[in-house]
């Protein structure tokens, strides 16, 4: 009859949408699982078994250790090409051609391996990291100063992931178990990430920062912790300058005056404590061959 071929209709429909439920979650676990394994291999094992890095080295007081702890730096066959005993002897002149031109009021060093600095307690990037982790200088090896840092960086990474979750997907509406696979695996799954995490790259630290800035600023309307945040961002990489005129922009002056007022807090402490004119990033602003 009509009703028993309308009936078994709706139960093949229910039991369509029932196997497309379980499909979909299948496919969601098969996702996480895999994203998983492939942090777990790469953003962790592989992520821990390093021993150092140029990138990280240049975003802490590598050359200070010289002077402070010297046995952090031997023996670490990672880190020795970049901040070996060559590049803080600069009373070793290199063969190089380019080195009488003292490129950038540097001494260009041509030792393999090495980057082309020579100048001791030189320092890269903005002062913030160098700050904070000028304690782990005083470790008895530079893999445990590396380490500490790694853990450091999943925390960071872990906070952004939910804040940006929360940001985009909770407070849209759109939280399902098959979105956050899919956003899971866009995170996973983002390979410039484990380069990252291998080097520990001074901008996991800054976006942690960032994010942090705008979560405070448009959704606990903290304006003044938002500002100290994005003033330590401007000040770990320079790049987030850009975004204190936004809080102008938006009228968010309490913002804009708390992220000034770390910048010149910290301008002045990295003065006394690092010294401006040992900044490399800055040398690079200058005439060929001039000085401060």
């Amino acid at each position: 009859s009509f009703d028993s071929l309308e009936a078994r209709l709706k139960m093949s429909n229910s039991s369509f949408k029932d196997y497309k439920r379980i499909l979909k979650a299948a496919a969601s676990s098969v996702l996480i699982i895999y994203s998983l394994v492939l942090f777990g291999w790469t953003g962790i094992g592989a992520a821990w078994s390093m021993n150092g890095s140029g990138d990280f080295a240049s975003t802490t007081p590598i050359y200070f250790a010289w002077e402070y702890n010297p046995d952090l730096i031997r023996g670490n066959e990672a880190i020795l090409p970049w901040a070996g005993p060559e590049q803080v002897e600069c009373s070793k002149v290199s063969q190089n051609p380019f080195a009488s031109w003292g490129l950038f009021g540097r001494t260009v060093n041509s030792s393999p391996g090495v980057s082309g600095m020579c100048q001791n307690r030189t320092w890269f990037y903005g002062p913030v990291t160098h700050l904070i982790t000028a304690p782990l200088m005083f470790l008895n090896s530079y893999s445990q100063y590396f380490r500490i840092w790694l853990c450091a960086c999943y925390l960071f990474l872990g906070i952004i992931f939910v804040i940006w979750y929360r940001l985009l997907i909770l407070d849209n509406g759109l939280h399902s178990y098959f979105v956050f696979s899919v956003y899971a695996a866009i995170w996973l799954n983002f390979f410039p990430l484990y380069e990252a995490l291998l080097t520990r790259v001074i901008e996991i630290f800054e976006f942690f920062l960032i994010t942090v800035s705008f979560y405070w600023l448009t959704k606990r309307k903290k304006d003044i912790a938002s500002g100290v945040a994005m003033g330590l961002a401007v000040m770990t990489k320079f790049l987030p300058f850009i975004f204190i005129p936004y809080f102008a922009l938006k009228k968010k002056y309490r913002a804009l005056g708390a992220a000034v007022a770390v910048i010149v807090v910290l301008v002045v402490t990295t003065e006394v404590v690092l010294g401006w004119s040992n900044n490399y990033t800055f040398s690079l602003a200058k005439p060929l061959g001039g000085s401060w």
